[in-house]
């Protein structure tokens, strides 16, 4: 309909504009009565008002209902009542012949919504249960689960909405778990090593995005460290074959100049293999760089199966007490570190190894000096806390799941309640028997693995869940915003 509140190409503040009667509310006042509505269309809403005086305007007034299409002739203002820009107007008429087409849903097949969330699924939804219930009913679906965000308060609303209705209510919740095995500080180990004496490589990678898969090298830098000190160094940039994106030269500051004459990842690749040896691969957020690595490496042929040890957990776990914020910059400033060309691999990597030797040291004082130690120092009661939850859906089966999501919700909301609503995992495993398990939207680990890990780890990821969700295209829209490179091959 054209809906424009700000703005009038003529330069005046006169608008005229079509729309549907969102919201209405006719108040007598005094002497007259005020009619105050909210007209939309697909694109915008403002709020209409018109005071009005005439008895012949008032029963006009009144015949006006939410659903009629208007056509509005007024003045755009800025309201000190409302501390909004509405439409003030004296001239109004209904345009008749004009009704919203209700979507339908033709399939054959009818679908049921298994993700759905509620106005009680906080800065997630505004929809009340019963409009959910209704369009279901519409669309001709018999049956509809609800699945808010860490709460159960919309069951009383679906078991009064749903009475009488040709419907079937599913229970369900949407839950942030975390899984305190995945919380890697050092990984596995074969025997007891103290850690002083151990020969690590401490090293950073930049690339052209976040998916390890889809996305590239484009600089190596590591540092090689025994007995606490540096015995060698690496750096190369890597040549992508294709035009960075312009967010990765802003961070980095490396330019497609800087690597149309570097190597390719064929020939870098062997050459850091070799490089790294046997040694414990160190780095900060390990699993992002580790994960790279192996991915490129495995493409080649090559295994890398080294131990790691991840200084941005290790912070997360042993110094959330002394610093805020955990990323390379906050933790070099903590350790007296220089970090002067953040986001340069060479650079981050130099920072990240003097990290790490301060943080060797500091262990020791603490009285943890071997590898085993270090392991055991990690209690997983606390370790929950400092990891990112990923979202697991869970729809009941039957009475004793229906329970048993209230015990799962209340130990989320009680014990282990840190910043938030949080599952562990072994304590969905331990009541599941009566629910389903689905792997939810794009921030769940499916997805995650999906867009970043291979297929061999994506299928053992799958193993866990009942069903899988695939949702439209269009609830993946900031994903694809945020990742389609649109690369040009040079």
């Amino acid at each position: 309909f054209g809906l424009d509140k700000y703005f009038n190409q003529n330069g005046t503040n006169q608008f005229i504009i079509e729309g549907e009667i969102f919201n209405i509310e006719l108040r007598a006042i005094r002497n007259f009565h005020l009619l105050e509505m909210i007209v939309a269309d697909e694109l915008d809403a403002i709020t209409v008002k018109s005071f009005i005086y005439q008895a012949r305007d008032l029963e006009f007034a009144e015949k006006l209902e939410k659903g009629m299409f208007l056509q509005v002739e007024g003045e755009a203002r800025f309201d000190t009542f409302s501390h909004e820009v509405v439409i003030m107007t004296k001239k109004f008429s209904i345009i008749e012949g004009y009704k919203r087409e209700v979507r339908k849903d033709r399939a054959k097949e009818k679908r049921v919504e298994l993700h759905l969330h509620t106005k009680m699924s906080d800065m997630d939804a505004i929809a009340d249960v019963s409009d959910y219930i209704d369009r279901a009913i519409h669309y001709g679906h018999k049956a509809i689960a609800f699945t808010d965000h860490n709460g159960l308060y919309s069951y009383p609303d679906i078991h009064k909405a749903i009475k009488g209705k040709d419907i079937k209510p599913i229970y369900g919740v949407e839950l942030d778990v975390v899984n305190p095995d995945d919380f890697i500080v050092l990984s596995g180990y074969d025997e007891v090593k103290n850690l002083i004496d151990e020969t690590y490589v401490v090293f950073d990678i930049e690339t052209t995005g976040l998916s390890a898969t889809s996305d590239l090298i484009i600089e190596i830098g590591a540092v090689k460290i025994k007995n606490t000190e540096v015995i060698d160094r690496y750096q190369t940039f890597v040549n992508p074959q294709v035009l960075l994106p312009e967010v990765i030269k802003n961070l980095t500051n490396i330019t497609d100049d800087d690597l149309k004459d570097a190597r390719l990842i064929d020939d870098v690749m062997p050459e850091f293999i070799n490089f790294i040896g046997n040694s414990i691969l160190v780095a900060h957020n390990a699993n992002f760089d580790i994960n790279f690595i192996k991915e490129k490496a495995n493409n080649l042929g090559f295994e890398i199966n080294n131990h790691y040890a991840d200084t941005l957990n290790l912070a997360r776990y042993f110094y959330n007490d002394k610093i805020k914020r955990f990323n390379l910059k906050s933790l070099s400033k903590h350790f007296k570190v220089e970090l002067e060309n953040h986001h340069r691999a060479d650079e981050d990597a130099e920072a990240t190894s003097q990290v790490w030797i301060k943080m060797l040291y500091d262990l020791r004082e603490q009285g943890i000096k071997t590898n085993e130690e270090l392991i055991e120092a990690i209690d997983s009661s606390e370790s929950y806390k400092h990891m990112f939850p990923y979202h697991v859906t869970a729809l009941v089966k039957n009475q004793a799941g229906y329970k048993d999501l209230f015990k799962i919700i209340s130990k989320a909301l009680t014990e282990n309640f840190y910043g938030g609503a949080r599952t562990l995992r072994k304590t969905l495993e331990d009541n599941r028997e009566n629910l389903l398990i689905g792997s939810a939207c794009d921030q769940g680990e499916v997805f995650e693995t999906a867009l970043n890990g291979r297929d061999e780890k994506l299928l053992d990821v799958i193993k866990f869940y009942d069903y899988i969700e695939v949702q439209p295209p269009s609830s993946y829209q900031h994903i694809i915003d945020k990742t389609e490179n649109g690369y040009e091959i040079v």
